[in-house]
């Protein structure tokens, strides 16, 4: 019985195993049915179309005619990075704007500013800002204002308005930089320099005119900055505008005036104002009156001296005039005060 019972025992185990076995082959056996559809269906996915699909779409394609542009970078100037620093270029006058191009040996990153202004107008926003190339090179735009007359454009570099590391070039306050092209300015009564080119443009020029940026040429004259004070200016007729260029000896930052007086008549608004060159030069532009019966003008030149003058100029003239000389000097009323003025009277044939 005892075997019995033992034979009993061992064939009932072996009949579980048995079937334990069964049914793991038959699980694993559909897993792998199951697997197999699967890499089946996803292979199918994979496949976006047939071969005939592939060829058709081949044949479907059509050769596009392109070209990659790159930007060209120049030979950059033999004097990049110099102190005595100048700028170049022209503003080609386009329907609504002006086009601004040019090249410089200031060092590349520099950022440039360029505006346009018009006399007797207030003005925002006419401006662009740009960076030199490595090659030097520089290209803005400007919105063409609609005003009447002359525009002035300008284009600048301000080293106090420059990154640390190009402080350390031209110093923080500019006073490194050299050449006909540096112009100085004043700031909470200290001094500074700037890099700086004019352009004059007729707002009548048609689209396509070119105007090249003014090379200066300064010529100081011997006695420059002295005490007794000369002007000897020109006048030239452009357009509806009077031109007054002139020369002198005064101070660069001085400020000369001028204005229309016409015989029994009152006048306003015919005047311009502007800062003297670091050569004593300067020009102005005031609109021609429009008046008749008159055979001639007055067009009279001033420095005056005033509170917010530039340092430099106040030391040289004093506060109210009081160390000029010559010919040109002349007592005006100030208030409560007495003041001494430059002032020259040209008279203007009206044709």
């Amino acid at each position: 019985m005892a075997c019995l019972c033992l034979a009993a025992a061992g064939c009932s185990d072996n009949s579980d195993a048995s079937g334990n076995h069964s049914n793991d082959e038959n699980i694993t056996s559909s897993a792998n049915e199951n697997n197999e559809r699967l890499d089946e269906a996803q292979q199918e996915e994979e496949v976006p179309g047939s071969e005939e699909d592939a060829e058709q779409t081949k044949n479907d394609s059509e050769t596009v005619d392109f070209e990659v542009e790159t930007d060209q970078i120049g030979e950059a100037p033999e004097d990049q990075g110099a102190l005595k620093a100048w700028l170049q270029g022209e503003i080609t006058v386009q329907d609504n704007r002006y086009l601004i191009k040019g090249t410089t040996n200031l060092e590349p990153g520099s950022e440039l500013y360029a505006e346009a202004d018009a006399k007797n107008y207030a003005m925002w926003g006419y401006n662009d800002r740009a960076e030199v190339g490595m090659d030097g090179r520089f290209e803005m735009e400007i919105k063409k204002p609609d005003v009447e007359g002359m525009v002035d454009l300008v284009v600048q570099f301000k080293p106090a308005d420059q990154e640390a590391a190009l402080h350390e070039i031209y110093g923080e306050k500019g006073e490194r930089l050299q050449g006909p092209y540096v112009y100085q300015y004043v700031e909470n009564d200290e001094m500074y320099k700037l890099i700086q080119g004019f352009a004059h443009l007729d707002i009548a020029a048609e689209a396509g005119t070119i105007v090249p940026i003014e090379e200066p040429n300064w010529e100081k004259p011997e006695d420059y900055g002295a005490s007794a004070v000369w002007m000897t200016p020109e006048v030239t007729l452009e357009g509806e505008q009077y031109i007054v260029t002139g020369q002198s000896n005064l101070l660069e930052g001085a400020e000369v005036k001028a204005k229309i007086e016409i015989p029994d008549h009152w006048s306003f608004g015919y005047s311009d104002d502007t800062s003297v060159n670091p050569d004593g030069s300067f020009r102005l532009s005031i609109k021609k009156p429009d008046v008749d019966g008159v055979d001639h003008i007055f067009i009279i030149l001033q420095f005056k001296p005033e509170e917010d003058m530039w340092p430099t100029v106040k030391q040289a003239y004093g506060l109210k005039g009081e160390k000029l000389t010559g010919d040109l000097v002349k007592p005006e009323q100030d208030g409560e005060e007495m003041i001494q003025i430059i002032e020259l009277k040209v008279k203007v044939n009206v044709q």
